[in-house]
């Protein structure tokens, strides 16, 4: 069977169409305006806000924070679970991490908040 036999003439425009949409629609996400400004940490003993652009390492209690490259994560805590450890990078607004045993959360503040589940 030949080629012209598979496919209808607009078959080819149609396609090429759909993957332009998808490869615009695709690259248009990553820079969808949702820029990382800080880095706010809650624990027991207060609240602090911190800057994503100054790569540091703090601690609040036994729990130890690292921001790196505009990126924050938990790198260290005495819990049992070590969900808090486990759950890696943060580098988006909204996104948080959370050390309960030791009442500590970490949150990626910025302009705009990425929403990634709604429950009614």
């Amino acid at each position: 069977m030949s080629f012209r036999g598979i496919f209808k003439p607009w078959d080819i425009t149609v396609l090429l169409v759909i993957v332009l949409v998808t490869h615009l629609w695709m690259s248009g996400e990553k820079t969808s305006g949702t820029e990382a400004e800080a880095l706010r940490v809650v624990w027991a003993q207060g609240e602090d806000t911190l800057s994503l652009g100054t790569d540091t390492v703090i601690q609040r209690g036994s729990v130890v924070i690292e921001i790196a490259s505009g990126q924050a994560a938990i790198i260290s805590s005495d819990c049992h679970s070590q969900i808090c450890v486990k759950t890696g990078w943060l580098d988006s607004p909204g996104e948080i991490s959370a050390c309960m045993p030791n009442e500590t959360f970490i949150q990626i503040t910025g302009s705009e908040n990425t929403v990634d589940v709604i429950s009614y």
